[in-house]
């Protein structure tokens, strides 16, 4: 490897362009060599937002096939929509030996997740998700709480979302964040799942609502509402022996409350208030990919390796499973949906 690492872009769409650019360009060690976007103007644009317009630091090809055939790379960034290109993408990426992030989900089938993980694996290369919701400064600060052991044994973890989306596969789109943040929380995995999804406006709009339950007496709620009239807030609090955690983040790209954490100790009834002054976009995508490049020099583990980010698909998965069939899915009965 050269002494910086060598990145590819593939796909340099909405969140290439807001959130994974402006991120790259403050992580140390890369130096962005390539880019494959079929759209001319969208490629115009990620250029110029690399400082390169006219592209003579940075290649730019209509498709990902060239790029990794015609450019020496280390690594490359995938965000690009889950469906057979992307897969086709991570495939060919790892068979030319470079290792590869991408947005989450990164499949929409547990099948193909597990045969890429397994490539990755045969091929001695990193394949991370971009659960980026980890690094945002209050998500993480919470995990920090956590693991110093202010709350003590964990009792609940509530966690919800008030983001105006569409479509109803949220499942993957957004929640998928909800279910990856209770098990980074936890520190463990649910044992059963049962969910609810109904939609709520004539524009494609739904709520999720999820009861996970673990072993001992931790219980565990997701309330994604997508069809949102209030103000925005992305919220969770975390109940513990010892006092309650709560707070809220702010995806800095629509206009949400200010995040915020604070924690209150057992039998107390003033707040120790943290403001959060680090915003989302683009300082947790940095982070993520920090750990990435760490990961690819061989100086720290992987941050959410998709070995990993198959338990959080499985858990989505089991919870759409519930919803339909209106019962509790046990996480051990991975033949029911589809492990």
């Amino acid at each position: 490897m050269t002494d910086k690492v060598r990145l590819a872009l593939i796909g340099t769409g909405g969140i290439a362009q807001r959130a994974h650019i402006p991120a790259w360009r403050r992580v140390a060690g890369v130096k962005i060599v390539a880019i494959a976007e079929p759209q001319p103007e969208r490629r115009q644009q990620a250029l110029a937002l690399l400082d390169d317009p006219a592209g003579d630091r940075v290649q730019a090809f209509p498709g990902f096939e060239a790029l990794l055939e015609t450019v020496p790379v280390d690594l490359v960034d995938i965000t690009i929509p889950p469906g057979p290109a992307k897969e086709a993408a991570i495939r060919l990426a790892l068979e030319a030996g470079c290792h590869v992030t991408c947005q989450k989900p990164f499949t929409r089938d547990l099948t193909t997740a597990l045969a890429l993980t397994r490539l990755a694996q045969e091929r001695g290369r990193l394949l991370s998700v971009n659960q980026q919701a980890r690094y945002a400064p209050a998500f993480a600060r919470a995990r920090e709480w956590i693991a110093a052991g202010w709350l003590g044994t964990l009792r609940t973890i509530q966690i919800w979302a008030d983001f105006p989306n569409q479509g109803p596969d949220q499942w993957l789109d957004y929640s998928v964040h909800s279910f990856d943040l209770i098990r980074f929380w936890a520190g463990r995995e649910p044992r059963r799942v049962l969910a609810w999804h109904k939609r709520q406006t004539d524009r494609d709009q739904y709520l999720l609502a999820v009861w996970l339950d673990f072993d001992g007496v931790l219980a565990a709620q997701i309330w994604d509402e997508m069809a949102a009239s209030t103000t925005l807030r992305w919220g969770f609090r975390i109940m513990g022996e010892r006092g309650t955690l709560r707070g809220h983040e702010a995806f800095n790209l629509r206009p949400m409350l200010p995040p915020e954490i604070a924690f209150c100790p057992a039998g107390a009834t003033a707040e120790q208030v943290e403001p959060v002054t680090r915003p989302y976009v683009p300082d947790a995508f940095a982070a993520y990919f920090t750990e990435v490049v760490a990961a690819v020099r061989g100086l720290r583990p992987p941050p959410v390796p998709a070995a990993d980010n198959l338990t959080t698909l499985r858990l989505a998965f089991a919870a759409r499973q519930a919803a339909a069939e209106g019962r509790w899915v046990h996480l051990d009965d991975r033949e029911a949906f589809g492990g």
